[in-house]
């Protein structure tokens, strides 16, 4: 009987090891997954803004011109 409780202890540590490296593993890839979300975000914050700069010198040169022509 004390035998067997041995080889339960035994085979549920390695049990818990395995499982613990699963866990480990899991965490190292969300950590990833989360660096990579927050790139993307700033590279979506940087295009935006990119853009909005874009259109506005856009905008003011067809005022430019719209004045250069219709005075």
């Amino acid at each position: 009987m004390r035998r067997k409780l041995q080889k339960d202890i035994e085979r549920l540590k390695e049990e818990n090891e395995e499982l613990r490296k699963m866990l480990m593993d899991a965490y190292k890839s969300i950590n990833k997954i989360h660096d990579t979300l927050k790139l993307l975000i700033e590279t979506e914050n940087r295009t935006q803004r990119v853009v909005a700069f874009l259109l506005k010198d856009y905008e003011s040169k067809l005022e430019a011109e719209s004045n250069v022509m219709y005075g």
